[in-house]
Formats: structure tokens, C-alpha cells, sequence
């Protein structure tokens, strides 16, 4: 963001207060134009588990709460053809000058298929994208891919990749028994294959900047989830790094405790190959992304109001 929006009292002392505006813009309409400026959320793209086209402020996978999506500083432009396509383009303000982002998008369908673009430079990065959303019978099928000319590649905080691409592909079925399941098949090029070059993957651009969250390179995600109780719902979450056999596993429970209060019970499990111990005290090399991690459990609650 480009605006400082958040005060906190009693930083470093052993408790503290912060407040942070999230949400504050301005917006407007004239015929088929609308607009809107300030801090707002912004997302793009049609995948639901990791969408290559959601590149401002994007979710991680794992991520425990996607309903409500950050603020960005932005100045966004949006018209409405007479045939329902949509046009737009956004400007993304950086603390930073040199890393705002200019992109323009289009959202088409023809005969039921969505069609997404998206063009521009991202935090000094030339891209582009493309996405197609449709349907065969009950199955929904979804592909992205976005393209990048890397940046400040072979220096410190930089890309690893002169050019590089991410693109996925999404399987979506509802059964009969109400069973809902996401499939998806990542590639993420902004990674590694390597594990010994994860710690470099890590200190990335990409990463820092938030537009990537995984290390590797190829990736099969899945997502299962059923309603047990119309105020109980069971949900699965599964990343799979499929270069070195190191995988996420993350069960939820959602419970509904009233009309305006609900609550998420959560354990992330991570499996692989541990750090190997280097000869110096402290240092270690990676042998999968997910072995680098530990267990952890969630209980997140949240109060609509």
C-alpha cells in the first residue's frame, strides 16, 4: 500500500493496540463506466485453490480464511458492454514508486465458456495472462496461465528465472451426496526444482512480494469437503509437491455456533524429507519444502456483524 493507514499504541511493550483500515475508496457510476479509488480489494481469475491470474495480493493455498480479501491502494476503471463483457484496467499503488503495477483486464463469454485476459506490468514485471472457464456436463473445468519477464534475476531479492510461467488447470464435481471436490494440477514456474535451492526460492522476489507462496515447481492440489449438519461442514485440504514427495495435508471442521458467529477448527499436517544438517552448528540444507515445517492447529472465529 501506498498510504499509511495503521496506528499502533504501546508498539514493543507487552501488550499493543493497532488499528488498521482495511477498506476505504471511493466509487461512482456514469451509464456503462464505473470507477473506484482508494483502498479496495481486488482479485481476478476463476481457480479457486491457486489462480494464476489472482496477482494482486492473492491468497496463499493454504490459507484459513478467504472470505474477505485485503485493500489495496488502487485507482480501477470498469465498463460494461451492451453484450455483458466486461473491460477494465487498474492501477496498483506501491510504497515504492517503481513497483506500481499497470494492468488492464477483459472478461468475455461466448457460448458459456469464460474467457479472461489480463496485460500490464506487475511491481516493474512485463505480463500477461489468459484463463478459460467452462463446463461438461456436471463437471467444471478451469485453466490459467500468466507470464512474466523476470526481474533483478541473479541478485539478491530478485526473481530466480529470466522469463517464467504459472499455469494450472481445475477439476470441479458436485456428487449426489452433496460431496463437493476440487482437483488442480500446478505449474509454478517462478520456483525450483531443487530442493537445495529452496532457501534461494524463499528469498525471491516472487515470494516476498507475495505474488507466489510455493517453492517447487509442479504441484497437485485437491480439496474435499461435505456438509455434515446444515451447522456442520467437513472440508480437506492437499498440496502435493510433486518433485520431491513432500506434502501439506490440512483437515477442517466449520461449525456454525449462531446466526452471526461461526467457528474454524484446523490441523496442518507437514510431511517429508527433513533439513539436512550442514557441518557448520545451525546450518542446514533443504530436502523438501514441506519437511521444513512443523505441525500446527488453528481455531479461528468469526463474528458477522
Amino acid at each position: 500500500t501506498s498510504v499509511d493507514l495503521t496506528k499502533t499504541w504501546r508498539e514493543d511493550e507487552n501488550w499493543s493496540t493497532r488499528l488498521h483500515v482495511d477498506s476505504l475508496y471511493l466509487r461512482g457510476r456514469h451509464g456503462s463506466l464505473r470507477w473506484s479509488a482508494g483502498r479496495q480489494p481486488y482479485g481476478f481469475g476463476n481457480i479457486v485453490l491457486y489462480s494464476p491470474l489472482d496477482i494482486i495480493a492473492p491468497f496463499s493455498p493454504d490459507a484459513i480464511d478467504t472470505e474477505y480479501r485485503p485493500g489495496v491502494d488502487a485507482l480501477r476503471i470498469d465498463f460494461a458492454t451492451h453484450r455483458g463483457d466486461l473491460l477494465s484496467y487498474v492501477t496498483v499503488w506501491d510504497d515504492d514508486e517503481s513497483l506500481n503495477s499497470y494492468l488492464a483486464t477483459g472478461s468475455f463469454n461466448f457460448t458459456g465458456i469464460d474467457l479472461l485476459l489480463i496485460a500490464g506490468q506487475l511491481r516493474d514485471r512485463e505480463m500477461s495472462g489468459i484463463g478459460l472457464a467452462g463446463g461438461f456436463g456436471g463437471l467444471g473445468i478451469k485453466g490459467e496461465m500468466s507470464w512474466y519477464q523476470g526481474k533483478d534475476v541473479n541478485t539478491a531479492g530478485g526473481d530466480l528465472h529470466d522469463e517464467f510461467a504459472i499455469a494450472a488447470s481445475e477439476l470441479w464435481y458436485r456428487f449426489d451426496n452433496d460431496l463437493m471436490l476440487l482437483i488442480e494440477y500446478l505449474y509454478n514456474g517462478a520456483g525450483t526444482e531443487d530442493p537445495s535451492h529452496y532457501l534461494q526460492a524463499a528469498n525471491s522476489a516472487t515470494i516476498s512480494e507475495g505474488l507466489n507462496s510455493l517453492l517447487g515447481k509442479n504441484y497437485l492440489l485437491f480439496a474435499p469437503s461435505i456438509e455434515i449438519h446444515p451447522l456442520l461442514s467437513l472440508s480437506l485440504l492437499g498440496i502435493w509437491n510433486l518433485d520431491d514427495d513432500s506434502y501439506l495435508v490440512r483437515p477442517q471442521l466449520s461449525i456454525s455456533l449462531g446466526e452471526n458467529l461461526a467457528l474454524d477448527v484446523s490441523h496442518t499436517l507437514n510431511r517429508g524429507s527433513k533439513p539436512q544438517k550442514g557441518i557448520l552448528p545451525g546450518l542446514t540444507t533443504p530436502r523438501s519444502e514441506f519437511g521444513m515445517y512443523g505441525d500446527s492447529a488453528a481455531l479461528y472465529l468469526r463474528w458477522y456483524f
